[in-house]
């Protein structure tokens, strides 16, 4: 272990618990355990952050094909948060990784309907996680943070967030992750048998704001 702690290496994956393509294999698949974190569109300036020696690194990327949302020349730093998505009305914050951030986005479409807006955050990395965006962010919409993942429960998103707010009054963490073993479906079924769809994601929201 000694000899791992100053290595520079870089490990990656690009499955998913529910996001992988309809297979007789889904759930031997869905036993990888992993942190999602994004997709094509930076996964170069990942590349260029791990070379500039950041230790023992982890990605995983979404397989799904999905609609670009940052463009090519945007910058990223390793432990600082994006805000996707804000209006002054924000009444919550959802913060997705990888597919459930496009899920968030399209919760945010279906809301906005309603009258309701939603702030989203991108946390880019989960550790280090960006704490202060995301307690000065809470804060801002009424501290109701819903976290969704396309992982389970233990040891994702989730927990870093949860535990990242504990010590701050008045916030608030519902917690949107894969709560069992996946079976061979379409994406989207599984999404939203397991309750990280974009319409938990809004019932998650409304909630919220009910309580």
């Amino acid at each position: 272990m000694e000899l791992l702690q100053d290595a520079n290496l870089f490990l990656g994956t690009s499955d998913s618990l529910l996001t992988f393509k309809q297979t007789d294999l889904g759930p031997n698949l869905s036993h990888l355990k992993s942190i999602n974190l994004h997709f094509h569109c930076f996964l170069a300036k990942i590349h260029e952050l791990e070379s500039n020696g950041l230790g023992i690194c982890f990605i995983r990327t979404s397989r799904p094909e999905t609609a670009v949302i940052y463009p090519s020349d945007e910058e990223f730093e390793v432990g600082r948060a994006k805000i996707v998505l804000q209006k002054e009305t924000d009444s919550a914050l959802v913060i997705g990784a990888g597919i459930t951030l496009h899920e968030a986005l399209a919760a945010a479409d279906q809301l906005a309907n309603e009258g309701i807006n939603i702030r989203i955050l991108d946390p880019f990395t989960i550790k280090p996680l960006d704490a202060a965006t995301i307690i000065a962010n809470a804060k801002a919409v009424g501290g109701r943070i819903i976290t969704v993942e396309d992982h389970y429960r233990e040891g994702g998103l989730g927990e870093a967030v949860s535990a990242a707010v504990c010590s701050e009054p008045g916030i608030v963490v519902r917690r949107l992750a894969v709560s069992g073993i996946a079976w061979s479906a379409k994406p989207a079924e599984l999404l939203d048998a397991f309750g990280i769809s974009a319409g938990a994601i809004v019932t998650a929201v409304r909630s919220a704001l009910a309580n």
